[in-house]
């Protein structure tokens, strides 16, 4: 049996040698609030819609950024303008705990910071945002932390699932939202202000979808059609019925979702050479060659790698169209 379960002789829990230092500091403070939960008899230990610092049931307020229990809206919202206003300032992760109080015992586990995503901002700082998101993922998955965001269901062996490729992956996005050609990609299409000329995008468009929705079904707890575990996981869900197969916690539907943002423009605008058809072909193959790069450099497995690119679909798939 192996060593991290049982120890046979002496019958004692022994955990796994390969434990970061960040998944030790996380294992240890998660084993002190569940004593303090027990010794105390209860079971409420909350976790921060701001910062995700775990806090112990007793603290009305988070102990990292003052915000009071989740279960106020309105200690909520007051410290939602703080939020936004100190994100510039804001490290892209969380320091250890300094000196507390020897009595208080550690307040809090080491998880980096997930920046807030105001409901509406213009496309550049939306972006910019995102982009801190993206990252801030990447580096939890980077650091073998996933275990703590993404549900336990996709936490499986499959290529894109793997922590590297999916770190991988949302490094690409990222990349790409960087570009100021993706911002017309970056909120919904304006269903009221059609363009002149043109058909109501609902009505060619299956399947609409933007950037802020997939980003949001990775780092927002509470969406309509949300199945997520409890904690700090996401559902990863789109808000598409018609994407109701595809979760964005698998790496290969994520991929497939952004080529569609793509697909989707492609087809709504036109074969026309336009600005637009050209910078819109310049991100996809952005994507293409970051999927094509990381596929090369897995074996030469032609089976393998086949099985694992995701599916490349035309701006006139029935898939992407109504026909």
């Amino acid at each position: 049996m192996q060593n991290h379960r049982r120890n046979r002789r002496n019958k004692i829990w022994v955990p796994p040698r390969n434990l970061t230092t960040m998944m030790w500091k996380s294992l240890i403070t998660n084993l002190l609030h569940l004593h303090h939960d027990k010794k105390s008899g209860k079971n409420s230990s909350w976790v921060c819609r701001r910062c995700s610092l775990l806090n112990m049931c007793g603290d009305t307020k988070c102990g990292m950024c003052d915000i009071l229990d989740e279960g106020d809206d309105l200690g909520f919202q007051a410290g939602f303008q703080t939020a936004l206003d100190d994100e510039a300032r804001a490290p892209a992760t969380w320091d250890p705990p300094g000196n507390k109080d020897a009595s208080s015992g550690v307040r809090g586990f080491l998880v980096p910071r997930m920046p807030l995503l105001p409901d509406s901002m213009d496309a550049t700082a939306t972006a910019r945002i995102m982009i801190k998101q993206l990252e801030t993922l990447s580096t939890i998955f980077d650091d073998r932390l996933d275990l703590m965001v993404r549900p336990k269901r996709f936490q499986n062996s499959s290529f894109w699932n793997c922590p590297d490729r999916y770190s991988y992956v949302l490094k690409l996005m990222a990349n790409i939202l960087r570009e100021k050609e993706a911002e017309p990609f970056v909120e919904p299409i304006d269903e009221n202000e059609p363009p002149v000329g043109k058909p109501a995008y609902s009505s060619v468009i299956k399947h609409p979808l933007c950037f802020r929705q997939v980003v949001s079904s990775l780092t927002d707890k509470e969406t309509e059609n949300s199945r997520s575990d409890a904690g700090l996981q996401s559902s990863g869900e789109l808000p598409s019925p018609g994407l109701m197969g595809w979760n964005m916690w698998n790496g290969k539907d994520l991929l497939q979702a952004i080529d569609l943002i793509f697909l989707n423009s492609l087809a709504f605008n036109g074969k026309s050479r336009t600005s637009r058809r050209v910078h819109t072909n310049r991100l996809r193959k952005v994507l293409w060659d970051g999927i094509n790069d990381i596929l090369s450099s897995h074996g030469s497995n032609v089976e393998a790698r086949r099985r694992n690119t995701p599916i490349r679909r035309g701006e006139t798939s029935g898939f992407v169209i109504y026909k």
